[in-house]
C-alpha cells in the first residue's frame, strides 16, 4: 500500500481521538467555590429518576432533603433535580436503564437554575481537599460543604444516637442501683462496727 493512502485514514483516526478526547474532559472545580457560587446546596436523597427527554445522558431526579445548606427548602420536601452525564455521550436507551442506579443514593446537591427556572445540579467533578481520589466520598463532599459555610451538623453514624438513647435509661438504673448499693454497705459497716464495740 503506498504512503499516500494511509492520509485520509490517518486523519480520520487523529479526527477520532480528538473528539474522544474533548468529549471525556471534565471540568474540575474546588468545593468551597461551587459550595459559594451555587444558588441551593442540599443533601438529600435520590427516590425516583428517568431519563430527560431534553436530551441524551440527562437525567431528572426526585430528591428528597435531608438537610439543607444553603437556599431553598427544608428537610422532608421533594424537588426535581437534572444532572447530566461528566464528558461523555450517553444513548437514550442507556440512559432510561442508567436512571435506575441513581435510586436510593445520598449525596451532596449543588444547585443552580437554569433559563427554564429548573434545577440543575453541578454535574462535572468536585475537588474536595485532603480526600482520596480527589473528589472524595458523598460524606467526605458533605462535611467539606458544612465546613465552607460555617456550620455544624451531628455527623455520627446512624442509628448511634439510638443505641445512646436506648443505653441511657439502663446507665441512670444501674448508677441508681450503685448509689444504693453503697449507702447499704455503709450501714451495714456501721452496724458492724458499733457490734464489734459493745463486745
Amino acid at each position: 500500500m503506498r504512503r499516500g493512502s494511509w492520509t485520509p485514514l490517518l486523519g480520520l483516526l487523529i479526527a477520532v481521538v480528538v473528539t474522544q478526547s474533548a468529549s471525556a474532559a471534565c471540568a474540575v472545580r474546588p468545593i468551597d467555590r461551587l459550595v459559594n457560587s451555587s444558588d441551593d446546596v442540599w443533601w438529600g436523597t435520590v427516590t425516583g429518576a428517568t431519563s430527560s427527554p431534553g436530551g441524551a445522558g440527562i437525567w431528572k431526579l426526585t430528591v428528597r432533603l435531608d438537610d439543607v445548606l444553603k437556599g431553598e427548602g427544608g428537610a422532608g420536601d421533594s424537588f426535581a433535580v437534572f444532572t447530566s452525564a461528566c464528558g461523555k455521550y450517553i444513548a437514550p436507551q442507556d440512559a432510561e436503564q442508567d436512571a435506575q442506579s441513581f435510586i436510593g443514593q445520598q449525596r451532596l446537591f449543588l444547585i443552580g437554575e437554569d433559563h427554564q427556572n429548573r434545577f440543575v445540579a453541578y454535574s462535572e467533578i468536585v475537588k474536595v481537599p485532603d480526600a482520596p481520589y480527589g473528589g472524595g466520598s458523598a460524606q467526605d463532599q458533605y462535611a467539606a460543604a458544612l465546613a465552607a459555610l460555617h456550620l455544624r451538623r451531628n455527623t455520627q453514624p446512624a442509628g448511634t444516637s439510638l443505641v445512646v438513647e436506648s443505653l441511657t435509661p439502663i446507665l441512670r438504673l444501674a448508677a441508681a442501683m450503685s448509689v444504693v448499693a453503697i449507702a447499704i454497705a455503709v450501714v451495714l459497716l456501721r452496724t458492724t462496727r458499733r457490734r464489734s464495740s459493745s463486745h
